[in-house]
């Protein structure tokens, strides 16, 4: 953990996006896209589980090692993070609250009530294989 929190504070932040479709095999064009820049990034953080295994599969098409080389992450945690090899960090999202909330609110606003518009839901982190620093 000391090396990783000496990389960090050594490092000067740098951002690339890329947009990508629900698509695996356009999430794996993307990374290669990235893959190929001059100054290579070190971590992917994809938008969801589907577009991280994309590039998962992509950088072991290209033969870079998941997570020595590059650490992949994603956002849903769906079932597929689990059985990725290797396993995808993520952030796990909260999705049958979610749609409970939801249905709730709506059934509120049916009945005339349109104070509460919003609903905020906790989300936390999963520490996977896929994270070159996993605990």
């Amino acid at each position: 953990a000391k090396a990783a929190i000496e990389e960090v504070e050594g490092a000067q932040l740098n951002l690339k996006s890329c947009a990508s479709n629900y698509s695996p095999s356009l999430a794996g064009q993307a990374f290669a896209e990235l893959m190929q820049l001059n100054h290579k990034p070190s971590v992917i953080l994809c938008s969801n589980d589907v577009l991280a295994v994309g590039a998962i599969m992509q950088a072991r098409k290209m033969n870079i090692s998941v997570p020595e080389d590059i650490s992949i992450t994603g956002f849903d945690d769906i079932d597929i993070a689990e059985i990725v090899t290797p396993t995808l960090a993520t952030v796990h999202v909260p999705h049958g609250r979610m749609g409970q909330a939801a249905a709730g609110l709506l059934l509120k606003m049916r009945a005339g009530d349109t104070n509460n518009k919003s609903i905020k839901l906790s989300t936390n982190t999963v520490l996977r294989e896929s994270l070159r620093y996993y605990p």
